[in-house]
């Protein structure tokens, strides 16, 4: 690897800074911003990869390349491309040389009717990727004038890739977990007494808000290596998940079917109602909704609270401080950031009154 101390700087000062990237656009267009004074080049696509693999032609971002040539590459010419015919590559850069031979290139009909009319001669891609499964592609364009990239470039754009992936990955979950957040807030409205716990695909919690059954013992205690446990659920309740699947087309637009399920929760006379919803996610699979009734009540009423300002969400983590939770565990509980934590409390303490968490338990408990 022939790369000097300011390639390596460079390298690290770009993940830094692709790292600190709060949204999958803004990551890719930094990226380019950044690629183009790096490798000198004036043309760039990024391409996110769909889940099925195929690149998401509409959603690509680019520098230089005209929307024409991306309406035909869509249509038309991108089963010509060499590299997506060897995509997903096992190395994480490659450049055109190695996908085709010059000769072959210059005599087929994607060089001669779609790179040439662009200017288009050198290429490289680097591949991105979360573990083996491939998540977007970034390539780099150069005109016939220009030099080939040249294997100090490619080891440059080599050491880039692990922190371009990890920060696209990131970046995708986050959106993702917004995206189903939205979902849920849309969906649920007021929750009723009990509350909710949103599951899955794989019946993970995602969300959990309000107060719960302990129909999955244990399951928010994280284990020995600091990891949430999996929900343990009930036998007839996974069955009633699943008859509920098997039944819901994901593709159509008809509302999914809802259940009701009756659960002993193990002591004398303690039982719960559970009502089943599966969710679609537009950009995902399926969710699973329970929304129940527990018995049990907010140590607060609810419309002393409303008549303070306090949210449903503030109302959620007002319940989770009476119950003794540090901000770790409400995040954890709530599936949320620390920092989000904290910006509901001073919410809280600015609605109530109060400066701490003393000050709001003192203050509740003597409204009520």
């Amino acid at each position: 690897m022939d790369l000097t101390a300011g390639d390596l700087k460079q390298v690290l000062e770009m993940g830094r800074t692709l790292l600190s990237c709060q949204k999958v656009d803004e990551l890719r267009r930094t990226t380019l911003s950044l690629l183009e004074t790096i490798f000198r080049s004036e043309q760039i696509n990024f391409f996110l990869i769909e889940d099925d693999g195929r690149l998401d032609f509409d959603g690509v971002v680019t520098r230089g390349i005209h929307d024409r040539y991306h309406r035909l590459f869509k249509v038309h010419y991108h089963p010509q491309d060499p590299f997506l015919k060897r995509f997903p590559p096992r190395a994480s850069v490659l450049t055109m040389a190695e996908v085709i031979g010059r000769s072959d290139l210059r005599n087929s009909e994607y060089y001669n009717d779609f790179l040439r009319p662009q200017g288009i001669h050198h290429e490289m891609i680097i591949c991105l990727k979360s573990g083996s499964r491939p998540t977007g592609v970034v390539a780099f364009f150069r005109p016939e004038h220009r030099p080939d990239f040249t294997r100090r470039e490619k080891d440059k754009a080599g050491l880039l890739a692990p922190y371009l992936s990890s920060a696209l990955e990131k970046n995708l979950v986050v959106e993702r977990f917004r995206r189903q957040e939205k979902i849920i807030q849309t969906v649920v409205g007021d929750l009723p007494g009990g509350g909710l716990t949103v599951l899955n695909e794989n019946l993970e919690p995602i969300y959990q808000g309000g107060r719960r059954p302990q129909v999955w013992p244990g399951s928010d205690r994280p284990d020995k290596k600091g990891e949430a446990k999996r929900l343990s659920l009930p036998p007839e309740l996974r069955r009633a998940i699943e008859q509920m699947r098997n039944r819901t087309d994901p593709s159509s637009e008809e509302r999914p079917a809802e259940m009701n399920l009756r659960l002993d929760l193990g002591g004398p006379d303690e039982s719960a109602t559970l009502r089943l919803r599966l969710v679609r996610d537009p950009d995902g699979p399926v969710l699973v909704f329970l929304t129940f009734d527990d018995q049990g009540g907010h140590p607060i009423p609810r419309h002393r609270l409303q008549s303070r300002g306090i949210s449903r969400r503030e109302a959620e983590v007002i319940d989770l401080i009476f119950n003794g939770c540090t901000n770790v565990e409400i995040a954890r509980r709530l599936f949320i950031s620390e920092y989000t934590v904290e910006n509901h409390l001073r919410a809280i303490y600015r609605k109530t009154g109060v400066r701490n968490r003393t000050g709001l338990i003192h203050s509740l408990f003597h409204s009520v």
